[in-house]
């Protein structure tokens, strides 16, 4: 399964807590190879058959990534919406903000966290040159992100997020 969903009571709320991981695009030591010396700074500018390698090799692969996230964000759009109410989702979407997996997500009702409380271009995953916003974090219902920090422990080839949320204070009546 490329989710995990778990409901969890949090003070007195109940909350969908769901983690997932999309399809990465599968390259191999030799496509990050290829990658790394086409983005090499003493390179001026690639020959047609370095091109023609690329194509071959990692746009491919590229292509049926995309696909199968794309089925897999539709999957978890259908999960969210047939579990109405608070929900957080959490995890490796291996793609950036604004992609096809992102917007299928944000319409069942979903907000991004890093978009409500962060600020500025942040980077989650740095490896063999690539550096994406590639995890995400998701929340919808009676809760909104005040803080989202980007972790500097560097235990894997992605940096640890950590959001935090407050329940909105619909019961507080206020007085003026």
């Amino acid at each position: 399964a490329h989710y995990s969903a778990y409901e969890l009571d949090v003070d007195g709320h109940p909350l969908l807590v769901v983690n997932c991981h999309l399809q990465s695009i599968g390259l191999t030591p030799d496509d990050k190879a290829l990658y790394r010396e086409l983005t090499d700074k003493r390179i001026e500018s690639p020959t047609r058959s370095e091109l023609s390698k690329v194509k071959n090799s990692i746009l491919s692969k590229l292509a049926v990534a995309f696909k199968l996230r794309a089925e897999q964000a539709r999957h978890i759009r259908q999960f969210l919406e047939e579990h109405p109410g608070n929900a957080i989702l959490v995890g490796d979407f291996n793609d950036v903000q604004g992609n096809y997996a992102y917007r299928c997500i944000c319409s069942a009702g979903m907000r991004d966290a890093y978009a409500d409380s962060g600020f500025g271009p942040t980077i989650t995953y740095i490896d063999n040159r690539f550096y994406f916003h590639i995890d995400q974090i998701f929340y919808r219902g009676d809760m909104r992100a005040v803080d989202i920090v980007r972790g500097d422990i560097k235990s894997s080839d992605h940096y640890p997020m950590t959001a935090t949320f407050v329940w909105n204070a619909s019961d507080i009546s206020h007085t003026d």
